[in-house]
């Protein structure tokens, strides 16, 4: 996952796992259900978002993150 900079750059900030076969865990941490619809398109499956490359208030493997925005991200831009 990547945070839109003000320069037009793109920052790694974390990454998402995705399984189909469920449930799911990343080091002893259950992934969330996602059921259908979803933002993707796709059937059910199950996600973990890591938050490797920028700290999380609330702990590496949470869902969101507050420290993170995409208001720099450019018009067009989704």
């Amino acid at each position: 996952m990547y945070e839109p900079q003000p320069d037009g750059s793109l920052e790694l900030v974390a990454v998402e796992y995705i399984s189909f076969d469920g449930p799911a865990s990343l080091g002893g941490h259950l992934f969330s259900y996602v059921g259908e619809p979803n933002r993707y398109g796709l059937p059910p499956f199950y996600q973990i978002h890591v938050w490797a490359w920028r700290p999380k208030p609330h702990g590496t493997f949470a869902d969101m993150n507050p420290d993170v925005s995409c208001d720099a991200a450019q018009a067009g831009y989704h």
